[in-house]
């Protein structure tokens, strides 16, 4: 039953302080998400991202103390999701210089 909401249904996801939560595998059966907010999570990582990311549906995305994402999961959602408005509160993630300017692309471009 669970999986039926996540892929028809689920549309926002907000997990702030979160961080018992161990796993994000689930977030790849969210086909309809189109807002995301994670706050300290030790275990979001960029393969939770790309499972994501891969639907291509994502419009806001706020992604903020999460150590396990660096550029290849932010990457996959800025070139997968068409849609994307707004990346927001990226601030202590390990992100190297390349990522700086596809997010200077993504605001100029929005």
């Amino acid at each position: 039953m669970l999986g039926g909401i996540l892929k028809d249904q689920l549309r926002q996801l907000s997990l702030l302080n979160c961080q018992r939560l161990e796993e994000f595998s689930a977030l790849s059966l969210c086909t309809c998400l189109t807002q995301l907010d994670i706050e300290k999570s030790k275990a979001l990582n960029d393969e939770a991202l790309k499972g994501l990311a891969q639907h291509g549906r994502l419009r806001i995305v706020r992604i903020n103390e999460c150590p396990k994402v660096h550029d290849d999961g932010i990457l996959s959602i800025v070139s997968n999701c068409s849609a994307l408005k707004e990346v927001n509160k990226v601030k202590k993630l390990k992100i190297g210089p390349s990522l700086s300017v596809n997010f200077l692309i993504l605001v100029i471009a929005n």
